[in-house]
């Protein structure tokens, strides 16, 4: 309905409301300009602008409002609409792009920015995420120019092409698993034995008698086809006999080095350096190795470091409990047999504990209870015990005596009481091996002391003592799935209390202890019982006189026993949750040199772990 049509209608109704509403509207209309829009026609494409967005239609609905936009610029409304849902779907546009990066898809990722910067020419976010495509877009080429390296063993060129890319961006998923896979082969390198020829396995056969050493590994080395290079102090008078039969090369070598004092080092494949053991620190490089400890305390990783070893060179770090060391290589892989032996799970076990207090009480009563005492007395008008008034003491005769018995003149008792109650504690303590456990249930009593100098000044401080049940448990896993457990259990009590003439108030404590060690198997439970407290007590009422008499004295006493029996009974079961599990034979057992001759192990010998930018492969068979 437009304006003009809804001002006709109302000039029908010929009322003079309807005349002064009808000019107020055309005044209205006046003043709207098209520039602001309708409220009638033009609101309904608002309102079907809005829908589109709502159902999905986006790109449509906001087509429609950038129309209106244009055809009323002056409507707020139109605009604000406008500037949100330009504004949301930037950032959607921009979000899906972030996602496609981080997904390594850049060419897609800087089509959408370029459409968002289409939208928005200054989007801050769009701007920085073309940086950050090109960026991508070069690592991306470095990583592919280190993979060809690294396909063609140029592991130099490879870890630093990879070190640019992580100095720039330390979150590059692809860069991090290069890296790895890099240190990963150097591991490997750095643990297997280099590559020699196969000749060094082919059988020799050696009968020599004081000849000049070099002359053996000549023979050695025209036998297998290997070089020799000798250090310069390796004197050519060298003598040296050895005899040897179908020997492989590898073993006569290391039998000569040994019997005259010589270590070797292995160049390559097939050469192989000899020199005296006096000049071992000139060839011998040394290692570090960080050792991070799981279990075993970083103190005893380095006492034992240094007593099985011999390593000087050892720091350790308690805050992260790493030990560092500094040796050769046969020294650094005997550490890590030893650190693998002994940095174990550390056992730990379930004790379920019992604590009972068994009170036992039997009491007896039976007999006939007479009256225990009788009395004699007056009783006047005014019926108070023991007062007359002086007319009555006049007039005193036996209507004003007073003869009382106890009530009730007899009584025949007959009680049998027996109780049995039981307090229990019933904790569980999860412990680990050779630590100790505490547990107390009970009450810290306050003890006020008031101590007094030569001044005469009187001082007060308190101090608490524990009483109820207090146990102490240190248990101890064998490795046949048995623990031997100390048990330390005091049960103690306040028994009375005593108040001196100055107001200070003690206890008296009655306690009992227990203290054993037991051994036990997984699941057994053990009863420690026996810790008795007894207390009796016995009553006789008597008639004096009849009470004796043969036969009858029976009917002229009530005797009364009472019997208190207090028991505490302990019940300790032990689950092991894990116990230890020894290490490898390979990690207990293996050699460790030879002791006062400094070589190298057969089939150990040194190769240092590549640094970055200095990584060499095994020459090949």
């Amino acid at each position: 309905m437009t304006l003009s049509l809804f001002k006709q209608r109302l000039m029908t109704v010929g009322s003079k409301s309807a005349i002064c509403l009808s000019i107020m509207l055309g005044i209205q209309s006046c003043s709207l300009t098209p520039n602001q829009g309708s409220h009638f026609g033009v609101n309904d494409e608002f309102i079907q602008a809005k829908q589109l967005i709502a159902y999905g239609n986006a790109d449509e609905g906001i087509k429609k409002l950038r129309q209106l936009t244009q055809q009323y610029p002056l409507n707020a409304e139109y605009r604000n609409t406008l500037k949100l849902q330009d504004d949301l779907k930037l950032a959607e546009l921009v979000q899906s792009a972030e996602s496609l990066l981080k997904q390594n898809k850049t060419t897609e990722a800087e089509a959408i920015y370029r459409e968002v910067l289409a939208l928005d020419a200054k989007n801050q976010r769009a701007l920085n995420g073309l940086k950050k495509v090109s960026i991508a877009q070069k690592h991306q080429s470095l990583l592919n120019t280190a993979k060809q390296a690294m396909a063609e063993d140029d592991v130099d060129t490879a870890r630093a092409l990879i070190r640019v890319v992580l100095a720039e961006d330390a979150s590059d998923e692809e860069a991090r698993q290069l890296f790895e896979q890099l240190d990963e082969e150097a591991i490997k390198q750095f643990h297997a034995t280099p590559k020699i020829k196969t000749a060094f396995k082919t059988p020799v056969s050696l009968e020599f008698s004081n000849t000049p050493i070099k002359s053996v590994f000549d023979y050695i080395g025209r036998a297998g086809d290997i070089n020799f290079s000798f250090d310069r102090e390796l004197s050519d008078s060298m003598l040296t006999s050895i005899t040897l039969r179908d020997t492989p090369i590898s073993d006569a070598i290391d039998t000569i080095l040994t019997t005259n004092q010589l270590g070797k080092k292995i160049i390559n494949a097939n050469t192989l350096l000899i020199y005296p053991l006096s000049r071992k620190q000139e060839y011998e490089e040394l290692y570090v190795r960080s050792f991070y400890l799981n279990n075993m305390d970083a103190k005893q990783a380095m006492a034992l470091i240094k007593t099985v070893l011999r390593v000087e060179d050892v720091y350790i770090d308690e805050t992260l409990n790493t030990l560092v060391m500094r040796d050769d290589l046969a020294s650094i892989k005997t550490a890590e047999k030893l650190i693998a032996s002994q940095d174990l799970v550390e056992p730990e076990v379930m004790l379920e504990v019992e604590v009972m207090e068994v009170n036992r009480r039997n009491l007896e009563n039976i007999g006939l209870r007479y009256p225990t005492q009788a009395s004699l007395g007056v009783r006047g008008e005014d019926d108070v015990p023991g007062q007359l008034s002086i007319t009555e003491l006049k007039q005193f005769n036996s209507d004003l005596g007073v003869f009382k018995v106890s009530d009730p003149l007899l009584a025949l008792n007959l009680l049998h009481k027996d109780t049995d109650t039981n307090l229990l504690a019933n904790p569980k303590i999860r412990v680990k091996n050779r630590d100790t456990a505490k547990i107390h249930v009970g009450d810290r009593v306050p003890v006020l002391t008031s101590v007094s100098n030569s001044t005469g000044f009187v001082s007060q401080s308190i101090s608490y003592i524990e009483v109820g049940i207090k146990l102490e448990v240190e248990p101890t896993i064998l490795i046949q799935d048995q623990v031997s457990i100390q048990v330390k259990l005091e049960v103690s009590n306040i028994v009375d209390q005593i108040t001196s003439s100055s107001g200070v108030v003690a206890y008296t404590i009655g306690s009992r202890n227990a203290d054993t060690t037991l051994q036990l198997k997984d699941g057994e439970t053990q009863i420690l019982a026996g810790l008795f407290k007894d207390d009796e007590q016995n009553t006789t009422y008597k008639v004096p006189g009849l009470s004796s008499l043969p036969l009858i004295g029976r009917f002229f006493t009530d005797e009364g026993k009472d019997t208190q029996k207090n028991e505490i009974v302990l019940l300790i079961t032990p689950r092991i949750l894990h116990n230890i599990v020894p290490a490898n034979a390979v990690y207990t057992t293996f050699p460790s040199g030879i002791e006062h001759a400094e070589r190298t192990l057969p089939g150990q010998p040194m190769r240092p772990l590549p640094a970055a930018g200095a990584y060499s492969m095994a020459p090949p068979e």
